[in-house]
């Protein structure tokens, strides 16, 4: 289960459960933010915002009398927490919000979530930029008209410590290609400066690791 409360010796989970332990290492993600779970959308069970296959942000189908009404702050926590529920109850009910998109951490489609990496981001952010620009250009965003978002992997890297890394990249079929060591750790940084934008970060971050390997990371604070 979640871990609800952590004591000095025990812990209880969502469940009620009471665990005791005597050394506790903590190690997790990161969850919605306090703005991504205020937003009057549809929320996916983790709590990201519900979006449909072209990144366009969902809500709840409520009745026009009802939505027209004005409401009380009651009565808008209690609509908020019956969209984040009915996103993964029952997506039937959702409907497009016109002219909102999100893309990242903060959403996923209740149908096919994908995680929350960088590259997904990326190919999310590439994606919405080239259908808001033939949009610009005169183009009707109807969904007929439109090209579902569709993510490609090119495979995880992570350090694990030293001049180490460990890449995981697809092969054929289900199969995967894992490497490791030294080479992994090269292939790694050069990935990532890659990624960083412009020769100016790329220059001061291998600046910065240079150093590093050279005298040691400084954790000094004035």
């Amino acid at each position: 289960g979640l871990v609800k409360e952590i004591r000095e010796k025990e812990l209880t989970l969502d469940s009620g459960e009471i665990m005791e332990y005597g050394m506790c290492v903590w190690s997790t993600g990161v969850g919605p933010t306090a703005l991504t779970t205020a937003l009057p959308f549809a929320k996916t069970a983790r709590g990201r915002i519900a979006v449909d296959e072209c990144q366009r942000v969902l809500r709840q189908i409520r009745p026009e009398s009802i939505a027209a009404q004005p409401e009380s702050v009651d009565e808008v926590d209690r609509n908020r927490h019956a969209e984040g529920k009915a996103a993964h109850e029952d997506p039937s009910q959702m409907e497009i919000v016109p002219n909102v998109y999100a893309l990242g951490d903060c959403c996923a489609s209740a149908a096919q979530p994908l995680p929350a990496l960088a590259q997904v981001a990326e190919q999310q952010g590439k994606y919405l930029a080239a259908m808001l620009n033939k949009h610009a250009m005169g183009e009707q965003m109807a969904s007929k008209q439109l090209s579902p978002f569709r993510y490609r992997h090119m495979g995880s890297m992570a350090t694990t410590g030293g001049h180490s890394a460990v890449i995981d990249l697809p092969g054929q079929g289900k199969k995967h290609l894992t490497f490791t060591g030294i080479m992994s750790y090269l292939a790694w940084r050069s990935a990532y400066l890659t990624k960083l934008g412009s020769w100016r970060n790329r220059f001061f971050t291998a600046g910065n690791w240079m150093m590093t390997t050279l005298f040691g990371r400084d954790i000094s604070h004035w």
